[in-house]
Formats: C-alpha cells, sequence, structure tokens
C-alpha cells in the first residue's frame, strides 16, 4: 500500500467528468482502432503510434479549451476590476 492513500475499500471512486463530449470521442477513436486491430495478429508500432496521437489530439483539445475558458474568465475580472475602480 503506498503512503498517503487510504485503502482500496476506503478510496472514492470519481464517476462524474465536465468534459464528457471528450472522452466519448476519444473513446470512439480507441473503440475503432481496437475492433481493427482486434482482427489481425500483428499491429505494427506504427500504427499503434498513430492510434496514442490520434486520442492525444482529442484529449489536448478538451486541454487546449479548459485554457481558453481560464482566459476568458481571467479577462472579465479584470473588466469588473476596472469599472469598480
Amino acid at each position: 500500500m503506498g503512503a498517503g492513500r487510504p485503502p482500496a475499500d476506503k478510496e472514492q471512486k470519481v464517476t462524474e467528468t465536465k468534459d464528457l463530449p471528450i472522452i466519448s470521442e476519444a473513446l470512439g477513436v480507441i473503440d475503432g482502432a481496437l475492433n481493427d486491430f482486434l482482427h489481425r495478429e500483428l499491429v505494427s508500432s506504427n500504427e499503434v503510434t498513430d492510434l496514442l496521437l490520434d486520442v492525444r489530439s482529442v484529449l489536448s483539445k478538451s486541454s487546449a479549451k479548459s485554457v481558453e475558458d481560464i482566459s476568458g474568465l481571467e479577462l472579465v475580472l479584470e473588466d469588473q476590476v476596472s469599472a469598480q475602480a
């Protein structure tokens, strides 16, 4: 058992997420590739790399959107502070 971690029976499970559409899209990419890979004995490292890059791309969209949301919030807060001054 790792230091600082609660016992397995006490751990809380995270079941909600704000980026459900992004996760669904990433899962779709993974499922499509797994379906293609399922019928073959060998999968090249290039194909696996392409899959990982596709998933990373989908997840990066979510991260970039979060950064834009935070930047937009900062601008709104700055405008409110300027208006009060």
